[in-house]
């Protein structure tokens, strides 16, 4: 299982690799908070992306939490004290209610700040590494996503694209 912000979940559907996550994952899993920025203000925004995410949801294949008052309260003050966003941060919270591990961010605040929490962030890049690894994707393929990414708005810096090519 695995919890998941809204970044990763948007450029996966924008390169059309979301089942990525259903092949590595049994369960994957967000906040409300990551619902209602993807699916809710993406439909109003007129993002065709977003409708593919509630299809996702209305099949079982995402599952939406909410989290209780307490939990609010407690991602506001992770969202504070790290200054990330509020779904990051109620991806934090739900993990640790879960009791589940992984995390998947992109933001590198977000990621410290999941570390922090004792958890594992991992990010969409390395979504594709582990998909080359079990065998889902061939490096040529992932290659192709990457700049497919990348073509879609992905912001990564040269050294980590290089250090991506490289472990490819």
């Amino acid at each position: 299982m695995c919890i998941v912000n809204a970044t990763p979940l948007i450029y996966l559907v924008k390169v059309k690799r979301l089942e990525l996550l259903f092949k590595m994952f049994n369960t994957v899993q967000i906040p409300y908070e990551v619902k209602v920025k993807v699916v809710n203000r993406g439909r109003k925004q007129g993002y065709s992306d977003a409708f593919l995410v509630e299809k996702a949801i209305k099949n079982g294949e995402i599952i939406v939490h909410k989290l209780k008052e307490a939990e609010i309260l407690e991602a506001k003050k992770i969202a504070d004290t790290f200054n990330i966003d509020l779904g990051e941060a109620q991806v934090i919270v739900l993990a640790k209610r879960k009791n589940e591990k992984i995390v998947i961010v992109d933001d590198l605040i977000a990621r410290k700040a999941a570390e922090i929490n004792d958890l594992k962030p991992r990010g969409t890049l390395s979504i594709l590494l582990e998909s080359i690894r079990r065998k889902i994707l061939s490096k040529e393929d992932c290659k192709k996503i990457l700049d497919n990414l990348i073509d879609k708005g992905f912001r990564m810096g040269i050294n980590i694209y290089k250090k991506f090519l490289e472990k490819l």
